[in-house]
This record gives structure tokens, C-alpha cells and sequence, in this order.
């Protein structure tokens, strides 16, 4: 007989430990969008989604700009924002931001603003755009101002450009 006896001990189910089926691996394609550029609104907001980082978006919007005939005149990578010239002195960029076909003297001197900021979703870029009313040719970049009740016109007009630039991307 055992001086110390010790009691059986039944094996553990290692079955109920690891499951037999395997885990499915992530679906990978869950991060692609339908559509490589969507405008997505919320919440009086509006912008163009695009399916790609914004560090390789940044030249084709200037590229983009620049065709439309919008210098840029300032620019913030860290910020992400872009800021053109004025419109004023070009007959193209006067039809993109709708002015009238004759200048006058005493109008309202614009420009735009472009925002980019990356996505909800990885490998997604938002882009904003926003058209600025200004007494003169800025000396710096202006600080962006995120409408919070934009009118119906204004909207359409975003959606418009927004809409542009992703037939141009």
C-alpha cells in the first residue's frame, strides 16, 4: 500500500480547448470601397471619398488645380490643406466657382480650400472643399472654417466641384 496516496486524475478533453475548425481568415477585400470615388454627405457636410492614402492624393489635387486654372498659393501637408490663388483674374477658375463672366471692380474677391484628411476606413482619403470670400489676396494660410449650416447652394456647389475633381482623379 502507498504511504501517500495520490488519487486519479483523468486527463483533460484537449477537444473542448482547441476546436477542430479552423477560425476563417479576415476577409481582406472588406476595405475596398464599391466605388474608388464616392461624395458622401452628413450632417450638412460634404465630401469626395476616395479609395487611396492621402500622401498620393496630394499631387493629383494640385494637379487638378492647376488644370481648372486655380494656383495654389498656399499649402499645409501636416494640416492637409491647400489654398489657391484668388479666382478672380482667371476666365477658367471663374466658370468652376461660378462667377459672372464679366469681373467688376467692386466684387467679392475669392478662393477655395481644399482639405484632405484620412478616411474612417484605412487606405481612404476625405477630401473637403470650401469656397472663401476674402477682401484681398491673403498673406498666409487662412485657418479652416467648417461651415456648420451650409445653404442648399453652397452644398451644391461642394458637390459639383467634389464631383469634378473625382472625374479628374
Amino acid at each position: 500500500s502507498q504511504t501517500m496516496p495520490i488519487r486519479d486524475v483523468k486527463p483533460a478533453d484537449a477537444s473542448q480547448m482547441y476546436p477542430s475548425d479552423i477560425p476563417r481568415p479576415p476577409d481582406m477585400t472588406s476595405e475596398i470601397l464599391d466605388e474608388n470615388y464616392a461624395i458622401e454627405e452628413l450632417d450638412g457636410r460634404v465630401w469626395l471619398l476616395v479609395n487611396d492614402v492621402p500622401g498620393r492624393l496630394w499631387p493629383a489635387v494640385n494637379s487638378y488645380l492647376t488644370d481648372r486654372g486655380l494656383g495654389v498659393s498656399f499649402d499645409s501637408p501636416q494640416l492637409g490643406l491647400l489654398q489657391t490663388e484668388l479666382v478672380n483674374f482667371s476666365k477658367r477658375a471663374r466658370q468652376l466657382v461660378e462667377l459672372p463672366d464679366s469681373p467688376s471692380a467692386g466684387e467679392q474677391k475669392v478662393l477655395l480650400q481644399v482639405r484632405m484628411a484620412p478616411g474612417v476606413r484605412r487606405k481612404t482619403t476625405e477630401i473637403q472643399v470650401q469656397r472663401v470670400n476674402v477682401d484681398d489676396q491673403p498673406e498666409e494660410l487662412i485657418p479652416w472654417r467648417g461651415t456648420v449650416d451650409p445653404s442648399a447652394e453652397a452644398l451644391a456647389f461642394q458637390k459639383r466641384l467634389l464631383s469634378d475633381m473625382g472625374d479628374f482623379l
